[in-house]
């Protein structure tokens, strides 16, 4: 059987999204930035310095390009790849390394009808 018959159509996509990890009850999770790599109507290819567990659930937010609403999404970590730290370019005399990006798919598993409807709305024109 093919793997990509299965599989959403992606898009490219290159949007700053913001990632928490779901709190436990008591807890309070801190936000941070991811690059949105790419997006289908089932998950998202996003890149962020933060080390993250394959099978997280994590609550994704983002804004599509030209929208108002935030579009919030409850999401699983199903894939992880780490790539190798990069030499800072901009200022080549000190010897800085930025940190290494991690790379992550995640499925969305709980979008509301509106919102699945602009991230169609957005992807299919």
């Amino acid at each position: 059987m093919n793997k990509s018959a299965n599989r959403a159509e992606r898009h490219d996509l290159k949007i700053i999204g913001e990632v928490s990890n779901t709190p436990k009850a008591g807890e309070v999770s801190k936000p941070f930035l991811c690059n949105t790599i790419n997006m289908s109507l089932t998950g998202a290819l996003v890149e962020t310095s933060h080390s993250i567990k394959l099978g997280a659930l994590l609550n994704y937010s983002f804004r599509l390009p030209g929208a108002n609403d935030q579009v919030k999404v409850l999401t699983e970590v199903v894939r992880c790849k780490a790539t190798d730290s990069k030499s800072t370019e901009a200022n080549p005399k000190k010897n800085q390394r930025r940190k290494a990006l991690n790379i992550y798919g995640i499925r969305f598993l709980e979008v509301k009808k509106t919102d699945l409807s602009a991230i169609k709305a957005f992807l299919l024109a």
